[in-house]
Protein backbone atom coordinates (compact mmCIF):
# COMPACT_ATOMS: atom_id res chain seq x y z
CA UNK A 1 0.00 0.00 0.00
CA UNK A 2 1.12 3.70 -1.04
CA UNK A 3 1.05 6.21 1.04
CA UNK A 4 0.19 9.50 -0.14
CA UNK A 5 1.12 12.62 1.41
CA UNK A 6 -0.95 14.57 4.33
CA UNK A 7 -3.52 13.68 5.73
CA UNK A 8 -3.36 10.11 4.60
CA UNK A 9 0.81 9.83 5.77
CA UNK A 10 -0.76 11.70 9.20
CA UNK A 11 -3.35 9.27 9.72
CA UNK A 12 -0.83 6.01 9.06
CA UNK A 13 1.74 7.55 11.22
CA UNK A 14 -1.08 8.56 14.28
CA UNK A 15 -2.10 4.53 13.70
CA UNK A 16 1.29 3.12 13.91
CA UNK A 17 1.72 5.20 17.37
CA UNK A 18 -1.36 3.97 18.72
CA UNK A 19 -0.75 0.27 18.05
CA UNK A 20 2.50 0.39 18.90
CA UNK A 21 1.28 2.13 22.64
CA UNK A 22 -1.38 -0.53 22.85
CA UNK A 23 1.42 -3.17 22.64
CA UNK A 24 3.41 -1.87 25.42
CA UNK A 25 0.76 -1.57 27.89
CA UNK A 26 -0.51 -4.66 26.86
CA UNK A 27 2.90 -6.16 27.37
CA UNK A 28 3.19 -4.52 30.87
CA UNK A 29 -0.06 -5.57 32.06
CA UNK A 30 0.79 -9.35 31.11
CA UNK A 31 4.39 -9.02 33.22
CA UNK A 32 2.43 -7.72 35.95
CA UNK A 33 0.36 -10.51 35.90
CA UNK A 34 3.50 -13.20 35.72
CA UNK A 35 5.10 -10.96 39.12
CA UNK A 36 1.54 -11.33 40.45
CA UNK A 37 1.67 -15.42 40.28
CA UNK A 38 5.53 -15.30 41.32
CA UNK A 39 3.87 -13.60 44.65
CA UNK A 40 1.25 -15.75 45.24
CA UNK A 41 3.58 -18.64 45.03
CA UNK A 42 5.64 -17.07 47.62
CA UNK A 43 3.18 -16.73 50.04
CA UNK A 44 2.11 -20.03 49.27
CA UNK A 45 4.86 -21.70 49.79
CA UNK A 46 5.41 -19.51 53.39
CA UNK A 47 4.20 -21.97 56.71
CA UNK A 48 0.58 -20.12 57.58
CA UNK A 49 2.86 -19.71 61.14
CA UNK A 50 5.20 -17.43 60.01
CA UNK A 51 2.47 -15.20 57.81
CA UNK A 52 0.12 -15.32 61.34
CA UNK A 53 3.55 -13.82 63.18
CA UNK A 54 4.04 -11.57 60.52
CA UNK A 55 0.48 -10.40 60.71
CA UNK A 56 0.54 -9.73 64.37
CA UNK A 57 3.90 -7.76 63.91
CA UNK A 58 2.19 -5.25 62.08
CA UNK A 59 -1.17 -4.90 64.46
CA UNK A 60 -0.07 -5.93 67.52
CA UNK A 61 3.87 -5.74 67.70
CA UNK A 62 6.77 -7.97 68.19
CA UNK A 63 5.95 -9.98 71.15
CA UNK A 64 3.38 -11.13 69.56
CA UNK A 65 4.55 -11.79 66.30
CA UNK A 66 7.76 -14.07 68.37
CA UNK A 67 4.72 -15.99 70.08
CA UNK A 68 3.03 -17.03 67.45
CA UNK A 69 6.23 -17.71 65.06
CA UNK A 70 7.55 -19.96 68.07
CA UNK A 71 3.80 -21.75 68.77
CA UNK A 72 3.94 -25.33 69.13
CA UNK A 73 7.37 -25.56 68.61
CA UNK A 74 9.63 -27.81 71.13
CA UNK A 75 12.73 -25.52 70.03
CA UNK A 76 10.89 -22.75 72.10
CA UNK A 77 12.23 -22.06 75.42
CA UNK A 78 12.17 -18.67 77.50
CA UNK A 79 15.23 -17.75 76.80
CA UNK A 80 15.35 -18.35 72.75
CA UNK A 81 11.83 -16.25 72.87
CA UNK A 82 13.22 -13.33 75.39
CA UNK A 83 16.22 -12.92 73.11
CA UNK A 84 14.09 -12.71 69.92
CA UNK A 85 11.82 -9.80 72.00
CA UNK A 86 14.94 -8.13 72.57
CA UNK A 87 17.01 -8.00 69.28
CA UNK A 88 13.46 -6.87 68.04
CA UNK A 89 12.49 -4.09 70.01
CA UNK A 90 16.78 -3.07 69.92
CA UNK A 91 16.14 -2.95 65.86
CA UNK A 92 12.80 -1.34 66.48
CA UNK A 93 14.70 1.43 68.74
CA UNK A 94 17.20 1.84 65.95
CA UNK A 95 15.30 1.88 62.75
CA UNK A 96 12.04 2.91 63.62
CA UNK A 97 8.74 1.75 63.44
CA UNK A 98 7.99 -1.52 61.66
CA UNK A 99 6.00 -1.19 58.32
CA UNK A 100 5.97 -4.45 56.59
CA UNK A 101 7.82 -7.19 55.12
CA UNK A 102 8.86 -8.48 52.07
CA UNK A 103 9.09 -12.42 50.98
CA UNK A 104 12.95 -12.56 49.53
CA UNK A 105 12.74 -16.26 48.71
CA UNK A 106 11.74 -19.64 49.64
CA UNK A 107 13.64 -22.90 49.97
CA UNK A 108 12.13 -26.57 50.97
CA UNK A 109 13.88 -29.60 51.31
CA UNK A 110 11.89 -32.99 52.39
CA UNK A 111 12.90 -32.48 56.14
CA UNK A 112 13.24 -28.41 55.96
CA UNK A 113 12.24 -25.05 55.01
CA UNK A 114 13.78 -22.03 55.11
CA UNK A 115 11.84 -18.58 54.93
CA UNK A 116 14.27 -15.14 54.21
CA UNK A 117 12.02 -11.92 54.98
CA UNK A 118 12.77 -8.89 55.08
CA UNK A 119 11.06 -6.69 57.68
CA UNK A 120 10.60 -3.11 56.12
CA UNK A 121 11.08 -0.42 59.14
CA UNK A 122 11.01 3.41 59.20
CA UNK A 123 14.73 3.95 58.42
CA UNK A 124 16.12 0.63 57.67
CA UNK A 125 15.61 -2.81 56.90
CA UNK A 126 16.14 -5.64 59.22
CA UNK A 127 16.11 -9.24 57.80
CA UNK A 128 15.04 -12.56 59.61
CA UNK A 129 15.48 -16.38 58.33
CA UNK A 130 13.07 -18.88 59.58
CA UNK A 131 14.20 -22.43 59.57
CA UNK A 132 10.89 -24.79 59.98
CA UNK A 133 11.57 -28.71 60.36
CA UNK A 134 8.35 -31.35 60.59
CA UNK A 135 7.56 -32.37 63.87
CA UNK A 136 4.51 -34.24 65.02
CA UNK A 137 3.99 -34.01 60.93
CA UNK A 138 3.49 -30.21 60.91
CA UNK A 139 5.65 -27.51 60.16
CA UNK A 140 7.46 -25.86 63.64
CA UNK A 141 9.83 -23.33 63.39
CA UNK A 142 13.16 -24.92 65.02
CA UNK A 143 15.57 -21.63 64.70
CA UNK A 144 15.02 -17.99 63.91
CA UNK A 145 18.32 -16.15 62.70
CA UNK A 146 17.65 -12.25 63.02
CA UNK A 147 20.10 -10.02 61.98
CA UNK A 148 21.06 -6.32 60.05
CA UNK A 149 22.52 -7.08 57.13
CA UNK A 150 21.05 -8.86 53.88
CA UNK A 151 22.17 -12.50 53.77
CA UNK A 152 20.66 -14.12 51.12
CA UNK A 153 20.01 -12.23 47.38
CA UNK A 154 16.75 -11.53 46.60
CA UNK A 155 15.32 -13.95 43.81
CA UNK A 156 12.81 -13.91 41.26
Amino acid sequence: MKIGKGKDRFFFNRVRIFVFLVSIIFFFFILDAAFAQTETKRIQSVPHYILNGLRAYGTEGYEAAVNKWFEGSPWANATVIVARNVFLKNIEMLYGKYRGYDIITTKETPTSRMTYIRFNYERMSGYAMFISSRHNNRWVLSDLDLHKMQKIADTP
